[in-house]
């Protein structure tokens, strides 16, 4: 299963792929699917074990995120 993070603008999906790639997160970065958002076109798609250590980096770093399970 894996976990996605969407985000309102592209801005906010690259400075989350720096902090995590910095903190050893393995991501993707995937067109969003329609049906989880229409806000960005792009969103971040990890492991689902990743979803809590992602969740406090993006808190840590006052990103706005909303996440989905697939």
């Amino acid at each position: 299963m894996y976990c996605f993070f969407t985000y309102d603008s592209i801005h906010f999906v690259l400075k989350s792929e720096k902090i995590l790639l910095e903190n050893n997160v393995k991501l993707d970065i995937i067109p969003t699917p329609r049906d989880l958002s229409s806000n960005c076109g792009m969103c971040i798609k990890v492991k689902s074990e990743d979803k809590e250590t992602v969740m406090q980096l993006m808190l840590k770093n006052k990103i706005a995120t909303s996440y989905h399970f697939r």
